[in-house]
């Protein structure tokens, strides 16, 4: 279970991180 809430919380993280990525992306370009 704490492996899994830990994974959660590492593809959460990487799906906000990809969105910010790509706001900055487009307001950089």
């Amino acid at each position: 279970a704490m492996r899994s809430d830990v994974q959660a919380a590492k593809d959460d993280a990487a799906r906000a991180n990809q969105r910010l990525d790509n706001k900055v992306f487009r307001i950089c370009k």
